[in-house]
């Protein structure tokens, strides 16, 4: 899986946090790769008539023990857009994604919080 290569677009967890301000959509992407640059983002204009910023957030490493993960959101999204963000997330939805590489995809989610301040 690469998820930099349209072909190979896979990850096994992928967050994904969105906000809508009518008519677009902003998206948020928190992804763990095996072997993608940690911190390497990218950006499509395209995306539910909106737009998308993701990032890697862990890459490689022990894939079979918990890891905490903690992000300031409206940080990242005003790094990711330039602005702050439009109001209420309005969803956020989680994935674990195979079909590209033809390969088998697993992740375990648990204790999603959020909080007004870091």
């Amino acid at each position: 899986a690469d998820i930099f290569n349209s072909k190979f677009s896979d990850a096994p967890a992928q967050v994904y946090i969105l906000w809508r301000f009518f008519p677009r959509y902003y998206v948020l992407k928190y992804f763990w790769g095996s072997h993608e640059t940690l911190g390497r983002g990218f950006k499509d204009g395209n995306v539910l008539t909106g737009a998308l910023f993701g990032q890697v957030i862990r890459s490689g490493g022990p894939w079979d023990e918990w890891h905490t993960e903690v992000r300031n959101v409206k940080e990242d999204f005003k790094k990711a857009f330039d602005t702050s963000p439009p109001g209420t997330v309005r969803g956020i939805a989680v994935l674990s994604d195979g079909d590209d590489s033809k390969g088998d995809s697993e992740a375990d989610y648990m204790d999603f919080e959020a909080a007004k301040t870091p």
